[in-house]
């Protein structure tokens, strides 16, 4: 008979509670020492002979074996040696133990530990001494493999031959199913981030620098995703797996998996060009180690709550992620409102943003980054849409990405779990647009001011926001008497709107009587300058467009066409290529434009020579790109390079 089922079918569950924990009340019970709270709270079951404590927070349970062992900080074998004394039970316990294939697997590593001298392969992957030692690293002289077990426990291993590279697997039937290598890791509570590889080589070559590694050992990421489940962890997992098409398939995989649990995580390359993190350990040990501390200090920002306490030495240690913009200079992610008097056009200019990001293209002059956009248009009919939409869009094909919501819940009512699904749901949801807020508003608490009732509803908004990486945009009206000191006054609703809020935007017209008059569109908050804009409504297309002064204007057209011209993207294309610089003459230039930009004309030597000439001060202004010129008897020879290399394609194109 197996060793454990010998003990428990020697001794019972009760006796093994009342002997090392104290006798049970009527109910079977008894206070659980695994906690601070005395109330009975540890159960038996006589018939299943196992215990269970109910008490929330510890839901701890096992047999008679799996409680001595916790109670005494021994493992089951020392527990079984235990219960085997204590109860005077008449078996060769030692003989039991010795014979058992889980005691026999552990006998073989601490052979495999004593000989690992005998080989230099963990060397060669660029593991040190103390690496070795401290994950129990072992040899086996006889089959010439290096032996890793998957933790300390020492109950199941895996081999790798140095001759033939061929791997060997403890046997299901002895040692249960494969674990992930190190997987109490994901057990911590303390936040402490926890990287996710593939082998335990490269779980090693983290260790060894500071990182607290997970290895999937071709487990698959079910196990890693059913263990988080069972037990969720305060840390952010950082995602490294290989650099190749299955290490990347598998990531994009648990990433949603992770989304849908809502699990913290961070997708990190830190083996540079390398296959994996071991590969770049034996090239450029410095490299990787400077690669896991910023993969740490990322982690650490994302699983930071604005509750923790954190050193100012520490804080400024942390790489926050820079909020990204939805439309540039203006909506960044996060909770923001548009305000602005009724029959103005605020829906009109939103539906015509919705467009402008799901289409990527240019909103009042500035660049959109193109995602996914869900508009609850709350005040519209079907065929009001339908009208604008095609009045918008003219002859272009409507956006596929830009989903129409006529009807929503409100903030008490469930909002909150649609948005939720809404995420999930949309593929690359960045931008919600509401319109109006008044549409999703809740009731007011008994005795609740309308300050708190207005900053309350809003912070709900703004931290789904920072949760999911999401801008909000809620639209809102304004009151009617106009404030020239501060028009964010005019926005209907007591103060807390505007503190709850994290950027804010204002249409109003100076001169209300003035039909022609251009509106002014002011922005203020955290995350954007706070800026005037002179738009205007086009009473036939329907769209906003930015009204700039002649010398607005002229700069405008002067950016667009050097930032359109065939001679500026063959430059920007050759220093991509050549980062250091580029030098040739007239005609190299216009050769290699050809087949870099493939075909595409720019011109004769002497157009060419001129347009150089005409953006050179805008190269160097935009793009920081020195640019001079010397003659020469093959014509005129140019160079062009980088004033400042990390600033050199930091664009939007």
């Amino acid at each position: 008979m197996d060793l454990f089922e010998t003990i428990k079918s020697s001794v019972g569950i009760r006796q093994i509670v009342e002997y090392y924990i104290g006798p049970l009340n009527r109910a079977k019970k008894v206070s659980c020492p695994f906690h601070k709270d005395k109330t009975p709270s540890l159960s038996i079951d006589e018939n299943k002979n196992m215990f269970k404590c109910f008490s929330a927070g510890c839901d701890f349970a096992g047999d008679g074996i799996t409680l001595v062992a916790r109670l005494k900080n021994i493992d089951n074998f020392e527990a079984a040696k235990q219960i085997a004394q204590d109860f005077h039970l008449n078996i060769d316990i030692d003989n039991l133990i010795s014979e058992h294939p889980v005691m026999k697997i552990k006998t073989y590593i601490k052979e495999c530990i004593q000989n690992v001298s005998k080989t230099d392969y963990f060397e060669k992957r660029g593991l040190d001494e103390y690496t070795i030692k401290a994950y129990f690293l072992g040899y086996d002289v006889k089959e010439k493999a290096v032996v890793i077990p998957y933790s300390s426990a020492l109950t199941y291993y895996q081999r790798r031959s140095v001759v033939d590279k061929k791997f060997y697997k403890s046997k299901t039937e002895e040692a249960g199913e494969e674990p992930l290598w190190n997987a109490q890791a994901l057990g911590r509570q303390d936040k402490t981030p926890v990287f996710i590889v593939e082998s335990p080589i490269c779980a090693l070559s983290i260790m060894q620098y500071g990182g607290l590694a997970v290895a999937l050992c071709g487990c698959g990421y079910n196990k890693l995703v059913e263990t988080l489940k069972k037990k969720p962890t305060n840390s952010t997992i950082i995602l490294c797996l290989d650099n190749d098409d299955a290490g990347v398939k598998t990531t994009e995989k648990i990433i949603k998996e992770f989304k849908a649990l809502k699990i913290k995580y961070l997708q990190q390359n830190i083996a540079g060009e390398c296959k994996d993190p071991n590969e770049l350990l034996m090239k450029n040990a410095d490299a990787l180690c400077l690669n896991i501390q910023k993969a740490i200090n990322k982690a650490k920002a994302i699983s930071r709550e604005r509750t923790d306490l954190i050193k100012a030495s520490d804080l400024c240690k942390l790489e926050i992620e820079p909020k990204k913009w939805i439309v540039d200079n203006m909506i960044p992610e996060g909770l923001s409102m548009l305000v602005a008097a009724s029959k103005i056009g605020k829906s009109w200019m939103v539906l015509q943003l919705g467009i402008a990001v799901s289409s990527g293209e240019e909103f009042l002059n500035e660049q959109t980054h193109q995602s996914s956009v869900l508009y609850y248009a709350l005040e519209d009919s079907d065929e009001r849409m339908i009208g604008r939409l095609n009045i918008l869009c003219k002859e272009k094909p409507k956006p596929t990405n830009l989903f129409i919501q006529l009807e929503t819940k409100t903030l008490d009512t469930g909002l909150m779990e649609e948005l939720e699904h809404r995420v999930k749901e949309i593929p690359n949801l960045k931008l919600i647009i509401i319109d109006t807020f008044q549409m999703i508003r809740g009731q007011a608490k008994k005795n609740e001011t309308a300050y708190s009732f207005d900053y309350r509803e809003l912070v709900l908004l703004r931290r789904f926001c920072a949760e999911n990486h999401i801008a909000i945009l809620l639209i809102h009206h304004a009151r009617k008497m106009l404030d020239e000191n501060d028009v964010f006054n005019m926005i209907n609703g007591s103060n807390g709107v505007l503190g709850a809020l994290d950027n804010a935007y204002f249409i109003y017209k100076k001169k209300r009587t003035a039909k022609d008059e251009p509106s002014t569109l002011t922005q203020t908050g955290r995350d954007v300058f706070t800026i005037e804009r002179l738009i205007q409504k086009s009473d036939t297309e329907g769209k906003w467009t930015k009204v700039g002064s002649p010398e607005e204007e002229a700069e405008r057209r002067k950016r667009e066409k050097v930032d359109n011209s065939p001679v500026t993207k063959s430059i920007l294309a050759l220093l991509k290529a050549q980062p250091s610089g580029w030098t040739g003459t007239t005609r190299d230039f216009i050769k290699a434009s050809l087949e870099i930009l493939g075909g595409l004309y720019v011109g004769t030597e002497q157009e060419v020579g001129r347009e150089i000439k005409d953006i050179e001060i805008e190269l160097l202004r935009r793009y920081n790109i020195d640019h001079t010129m010397k003659h020469s008897n093959n014509g005129n020879k140019h160079s062009f390079f980088p004033k400042q290399k990390y600033n050199l394609f930091n664009y939007n194109k």
